[in-house]
């Protein structure tokens, strides 16, 4: 009888030395991936932190360039005034164009919105002065005669919505400006 006790106790001992070897390595594989989910967030969120800094200071260099000729221009351009050809032959939108699919893993709703909405007004507004560029190129191959005053008259009608689209683009960059600094502070 003493034997069958001390298999007994055997067998309790290994029953509960397994019960702990496995709750212990249970709960260093919990703490494990738990380890390994704080880690992917923290590189997660310092991906979409870097992605939207590169995003703000992307938005600030076009912005600063496109304020040395185009903005002023077409701030200051008179009605029944024709603007004069911005040649854009650059992808200026290099950030966005390489990393746009980030934008849906950017937190912030309203700011994901704010990017896409001005990022697509700028790009409209690089197809606009492509177009009207191409206008102008129209217009000086003609001959002075009605058909030419026509395209003139088309000229003075596009410079006024270029001027229109620049006053857009120019209110969602500040909205969009502080929204990218809000979120980066």
């Amino acid at each position: 009888m003493n034997a069958y006790w001390g298999r007994f106790f055997n067998l309790l001992s290994a029953v509960i030395g397994g019960g702990i070897a496995g709750y212990a390595t249970i709960r260093a594989q919990n703490k494990s991936i738990d380890d390994q989910r704080k880690r992917g967030e923290k590189a997660e969120a310092a991906l979409i932190h870097g992605f939207v800094q590169a995003i703000a200071d992307e938005l600030k260099s076009v912005w600063d360039r496109y304020n040395v000729e185009i903005g002023p221009h077409l701030k200051a351009l008179e009605k029944n005034k024709a603007v004069i050809v911005f040649p854009v032959h650059q992808n200026y939108f290099v950030v966005f164009d390489s990393s746009a699919s980030l934008i849906g893993r950017v937190p912030d709703k309203e700011l994901r919105q704010r990017i896409i909405s001005t990022y697509v007004e700028a790009k409209g507004f690089v197809d606009s002065l492509h177009h009207y560029e191409h206008l102008v190129g129209e217009y000086n191959v003609g001959e002075i005669d009605s058909a030419s005053m026509l395209k003139f008259s088309q000229l003075v009608e596009y410079s006024q919505v270029l001027k229109e689209t620049h006053c857009r683009l120019e209110t969602k960059f500040k909205a969009l400006q502080d929204s990218l600094q809000a979120y980066l502070d």
